[in-house]
């Protein structure tokens, strides 16, 4: 996943102009069929997806996944994301949302390292049976601890079951070939948190 440039609207730009009806550069080839699945809205990435695939010469074609439906996507063969048959199945799911275990219940605790590892064994299942790479972006560690300086110290707090529940994941997907893994946690220092984290956008999100 490629680190957004200084000028964050670039890409956006440039997705506009290349999907454009007058847009014309030439004959390109073919692009890879991309699907998104996202415990929140994902839609804004689309541009940045997109763009740096066209700029390497290809016409994507990109595919948002229903909200927070990631198990139920993986699941099904008659999904949306199963019909769109995709190359590249990416899946952004953040512990704190709580997303859908593959059992179609939800842990009663956030961020357990159980809420997020039969997730991604789910959609590993899904991104074989479709021919697809399975690309699982581990989310960044949470911002704020959820009792202030007392969570540092305790092995049940916030930060902690952030770690074991992206460790698990990477655990699970690091020793296979259908799979990689991002860690969204290198983007974040790059640009740093100020400029990472909206939290009134998240709420939109979700």
């Amino acid at each position: 996943m490629p680190v957004l440039p200084a000028d964050a609207g670039h890409n956006v730009r440039a997705w506009q102009r290349c999907t454009a009806p007058a847009c014309s550069d030439g004959p390109v080839a073919p692009g890879p069929r991309v699907a998104v699945l996202a415990s929140f809205t994902a839609d804004p990435l689309v541009p940045h997806l997109g763009t740096p695939l066209h700029d390497a010469g290809t016409h994507p074609e990109l595919f948002m996944a229903p909200f927070n439906q990631i198990a139920q996507e993986c699941l099904r063969d008659d999904s949306a994301t199963a019909r769109f048959r995709p190359d590249a199945l990416v899946v952004c799911a953040r512990p704190e949302d709580r997303p859908a275990v593959a059992s179609g219940k939800r842990e009663a605790d956030a961020g357990d390292p159980r809420t997020l590892e039969p997730l991604a064994a789910t959609a590993l299942d899904a991104a074989r049976r479709w021919g697809a790479l399975l690309v699982w972006a581990l989310p960044p560690l949470p911002y704020e601890p959820s009792r202030g300086v007392g969570d540092c110290g305790d092995p049940r707090g916030a930060m902690a079951r952030a770690v074991a529940s992206r460790e698990a994941v990477r655990a699970r997907l690091a020793v296979d070939p259908d799979a990689c893994v991002v860690d969204l946690e290198d983007t974040v220092r790059a640009v740093g948190v100020r400029h990472a984290r909206h939290p009134a956008l998240f709420r939109l999100a979700r």
